[in-house]
């Protein structure tokens, strides 16, 4: 993948960073957030990236809702995707997930054939800013926050071929305050 059109989409799209421990099991990132020794955590943090250079932004957090705003309400648990009972999708192809709103998901690359990334985005728009590293054979996860596009959807798009699974975990609506 070409790492500087990735970081010219981030541009293009206001995305900052993106966290991606593939080693790691869990939410990327999650296991040096939970750490109760905030100096480890920054070590761990620092060793990984196998530099003192490492810059650790927060990007949002959830402080309440105003009039007018959105809010978020959690969702029971609904699998909207899973391409592991029929084909595996190509590198390249869309996925499409029908969400309500904009959707809070877990997404998961299962068993890709190569190292590679899938990227996540509302259906119909353009962009290649990638939400989960994939490594052969691996399950790797990620959460991201992704309004609907084309058809009240959200598309993922794996750069190699693998499979993909799509968990509905919240979504954000205007607040009724």
């Amino acid at each position: 993948a070409d790492q500087q059109a990735r970081l010219a989409d981030m541009d293009v799209n206001w995305v900052e960073a993106s966290l991606t421990f593939p080693t790691f099991p869990r939410f990327c990132g999650q296991t040096f957030l939970e750490a109760s020794d905030r100096e480890l955590a920054m070590l761990c943090v620092r060793a990984y990236n196998g530099t003192p250079d490492v810059i650790v932004d927060v990007s949002g957090w959830f402080g309440g809702s105003s009039a007018g705003g959105l809010g978020y309400r959690p969702v029971a648990a609904e699998r909207v995707v899973d391409t592991r009972p029929g084909s595996v999708p190509a590198a390249g192809v869309d996925v499409p997930a029908e969400v309500p709103a904009t959707a809070v998901v877990n997404i998961a690359s299962v068993d890709s054939v190569g190292f590679g990334f899938i990227a996540a985005r509302p259906c119909g728009s353009a962009g290649v800013s990638s939400l989960i590293n994939s490594a052969p054979g691996e399950t790797m996860a990620n959460v991201g926050a992704i309004a609907p596009g084309a058809g009240g959807a959200i598309c993922v798009n794996p750069s190699v071929a693998g499979d993909v699974l799509v968990d509905l975990a919240g979504v954000f609506e205007a607040a009724d305050l």
